[in-house]
């Protein structure tokens, strides 16, 4: 059967847990839909509505989706597997790179961005 986007970045057993990953990391509890684009709005908006929070949500969203693809292929061409907790590794890593890309100001170090990033981006809990 042809694999579909719905199918390989939410409701695939193994990748659809990532985003539970994801959440607890950024201490949301949800229910996430399997369409992207709903997907990717719920997500953006869990940090609130403010154009600087939407931007880092969606910013560490595409990073979710994009170390996803990364090891679909290593899985599909290169039969190479990791952990589920790699995954969310990396997702913590290049999402913390992509932000201190795009904004020169974010000053904060990788371990606490690790440990919990919602107070650098100016959530409180």
């Amino acid at each position: 059967m042809m694999e579909d986007a719905k199918h390989l970045f939410f409701s695939c057993d193994f990748f659809g847990k990532l985003w539970y990953g994801i959440s607890h990391w950024l201490r949301y509890h949800t229910v996430f839909p399997e369409h992207v684009s709903d997907h990717l709005y719920q997500f953006g908006t869990l940090g609130g509505f403010s154009k600087r929070n939407r931007s880092a949500f969606n910013l560490i969203w595409l990073s979710c989706v994009w170390v996803i693809w990364i090891e679909r292929n290593a899985r599909a061409f290169h039969q190479k597997e990791v952990r589920l907790h790699q995954l969310l590794d990396k997702i913590k890593l290049q999402s913390y790179w992509w932000l201190k890309a795009n904004h020169p100001n974010f000053a904060f170090s990788y371990h606490l961005w690790w440990l919990n990033p919602l107070p650098y981006l100016g959530i409180y809990l």
